[in-house]
């Protein structure tokens, strides 16, 4: 077990196919999460779309709550939650959650391009934030989470230039030890735990450094970075394994802008334990719902569909007059009180209750899918259900 001051993480096994299975635990031991898991993606302190009576009932929702510096940098503010005194988890009415801070938010387009020496842009609604080491540690000292993510630039290389992406890895190591060197006078600073990134785009040459560099710091944890949209599934597996292979087993490792079930699959083989969560977000942004079958008995029937879409859109035509629920047997408000036809109606007349519906849909399978992840891994069926759902949903 790694003892750390704002979570504890406990390892419990690791499978053949390097899954990692553990424990994330908070509130003095009160409260414990399972791993692989995904983080509740919040903008804000809010998820977005719902309302906090329906998150309530949506099940089994995680109790470790992702908060985006862009969304909270400008309101409520640093000037705010000082003058406030009691942190986000008073602020937000989330006393009994697990408050992580990562730098950028993972749902939106990278800008590392605008980064400069000293500092990283961060945007919000007015524009764009330069913000300092020093004035990122006064926010997360007003703030007080339980976990941050080091102030990092994480330049991917598919956008940028070898020299850009070493330049990113000299400037997140920088400012990983001048938050080292403040957090040794703070004392809200060392009740929070602290995450390293692990930057370097695909550049592997440049992941080794920043990893290994990286390890050397006194942390509790690390968070690997630079993963846009447009990644590469070659490159992306190169980086992890290379990784993954340098980094303390005894250490949760964190991991942005990877969230499709392809992408879970790819991390978690690779040691992956915290995923950001804001996958169900973006497929609600473009109107769609999850589908895949989730495949809790290999031998049910929808796991032996030759064919069956990972996602399909509410906008199209052909769910008109479709009147059943998104997936037979999903617990959610959405598949237990409506229909395909009616969530179109909804979409095609840009009602904001369709994203509220979608949201509750795509948050609750999303959920599910890493509940049943960590019953497979446990049963050791892991392999068997992963090929289920691919032969199943991927590519089509």
């Amino acid at each position: 077990a790694c003892m750390i001051s704002g979570m504890d993480f406990v390892l419990e096994k690791v499978t053949s196919q390097g899954v990692r299975v553990g424990q994330l635990i908070f509130s003095g031991g009160r409260i414990v999460q399972e791993t692989p898991m995904c983080l509740l993606y919040t903008r804000s302190g809010s998820t977005p779309h719902l309302i906090h009576e329906v998150l309530q009932d949506i099940p089994e929702r995680p109790l470790a709550v992702l908060m985006t510096l862009p969304s909270l940098y400008e309101l409520p503010g640093a000037v705010t939650m000082e003058r406030y005194k009691n942190g986000a988890h008073n602020f937000f009415s989330l006393k009994d959650h697990l408050l992580y801070l990562s730098i950028q938010d993972p749902s939106a387009p990278s800008s590392s391009s605008y980064n400069e020496s000293g500092t990283t842009s961060v945007w919000s609604h007015s524009g764009r934030h330069k913000v300092s080491v020093k004035d990122y540690a006064s926010f997360v000292e007003s703030l007080r989470p339980n976990v941050f993510e080091s102030l990092c630039d994480s330049a991917s290389s598919i956008s940028n230039m070898q020299k850009r992406v070493k330049k990113s890895v000299d400037r997140t190591l920088l400012f990983l030890d001048e938050m080292l060197e403040l957090r040794n006078s703070s004392k809200a600073l060392q009740e929070c735990s602290l995450l390293g990134a692990i930057v370097g785009g695909d550049d592997i040459t440049e992941r080794i450094r920043s990893t290994e560099e990286t390890v050397k710091r006194p942390i509790d944890g690390f968070v690997i970075e630079g993963f846009d949209i447009e990644h590469s599934p070659d490159c992306t597996q190169a980086v992890l394994s290379k990784v993954s292979s340098l980094l303390p087993p005894d250490k949760p490792r964190f991991i942005h802008g990877m969230g499709s079930p392809a992408d879970v699959f790819r991390a978690v083989e690779n040691g992956v334990d915290v995923f950001d969560g804001a996958y169900p977000y973006m497929v609600t942004q473009r109107d769609s719902a999850l589908v895949f079958p989730l495949c809790w008995m290999l031998d049910q029937v929808d796991c032996k569909s030759v064919k069956h879409p990972m996602e399909i859109n509410l906008g199209d035509e052909r769910f008109a007059d479709d009147f059943t629920p998104f997936m037979d047997g999903c617990m959610c408000y959405a598949c237990k009180y409506h229909t395909k036809a009616y969530i179109h109606h909804l979409v095609r007349t840009k009602e904001l209750l369709a994203s509220v519906l979608l949201m509750c849909h795509n948050l609750a399978h999303y959920i599910m899918f890493f509940k049943v992840l960590r019953s497979a891994t446990m049963a050791g069926v892991y392999e068997d259900w992963k090929a289920a759902i691919v032969k199943i949903s991927f590519n089509n």
